[in-house]
């Protein structure tokens, strides 16, 4: 809509845009058109280029990533303070997000609740707020861990609450990234959430976390039974999981991979107005 512009204009997908928006009657052809007339267009992962394609069919799609940042996003040893809502015996499972059906925060209940029921001693923050938070704390009480449970609300500083769990909860079945579950890496936290959408191009199942099915809350609630009685590992993909999202998604990496984009953009623009 704003060509012709002597500046290139690139588009970037993150990922409702393409799968909830996108497919809107209402906006389907103002998106494609969009993807059409622009210079480039990007997408933060491989599923979500493919989704693109798939839908849309633009002229290309370049994928790149995400990023957090390590210098803000820290491990516990760099924090100081307490956690505020359980001892040190306590294994902590947190869950962060905005708390709408796609995140399946109720995975992330039965999964800890099933964890609790084989043993482990833990508590399951929950930070954020959104339509489905309601529904989760009354399954919460439903399966005997409503004590549990610890509302964190809103928060504006997560690396400052993340650095304080041992397990990140993530069951979302149609994340485009996954920049929560990076941030929670850069904090060595290992991570157990659904192997869907771009999720497992960031967490390594086996490696920085565990990935299972969507839906199967058992298999997770198995990884957190898992992860709860072994410190050791815990600590280990953890070490593993900032060393890999430091290597392959720090802002120098992802910065100049936009960079270059915009350059080669600046330069094609150029060729033509030649």
């Amino acid at each position: 809509m704003l060509a012709p512009c002597h500046a290139p204009i690139v588009a970037t997908l993150h990922g409702t845009d393409i799968t909830l928006v996108g497919q809107d009657p209402s906006y389907r052809d103002m998106v494609r058109f969009c993807l059409r007339k622009v210079d480039a267009v990007t997408a933060v992962s491989d599923w979500l280029k493919e989704e693109t394609e798939k839908r849309f069919s633009p002229p290309s799609v370049e994928r790149i990533h995400n990023f957090a940042d390590p210098e803000v996003f820290l491990p516990r040893g760099a924090r100081d303070g307490l956690r505020p809502f359980a001892g040190p015996e306590r294994t902590v499972f947190l869950h962060a997000s905005n708390f709408r059906p796609v995140k399946r925060v109720h995975d992330a209940v039965r999964a800890f609740a099933w964890a609790v029921s084989q043993g482990v001693d833990g508590v399951l923050a929950l930070a954020g707020e959104g339509p489905d938070l309601g529904a989760a704390i009354e399954l919460a009480t439903e399966l005997g861990v409503g004590d549990r449970l610890h509302l964190l609300g809103v928060v504006e500083e997560i690396d400052r609450v993340l650095p304080l769990a041992d397990v990140f909860l993530f069951p979302s079945d149609g994340e485009s990234f996954g920049l929560a579950p990076l941030e929670a890496m850069l904090c060595e936290v290992p991570v157990v959430g659904a192997a869907a959408g771009g999720l497992p191009e960031v967490v390594s199942d086996g490696e920085h976390g565990m990935l299972l099915p969507v839906g199967d809350w058992k298999a997770m609630g198995e990884a957190c039974v898992r992860l709860g009685r072994d410190e050791s590992l815990r600590r280990s993909m953890g070490r593993a999981g900032r060393q890999r999202a430091i290597r392959d998604f720090s802002p120098d990496k992802i910065v100049s991979e936009y960079e270059a984009l915009y350059e080669r953009c600046r330069l094609n623009r150029h060729c033509c107005d030649d």
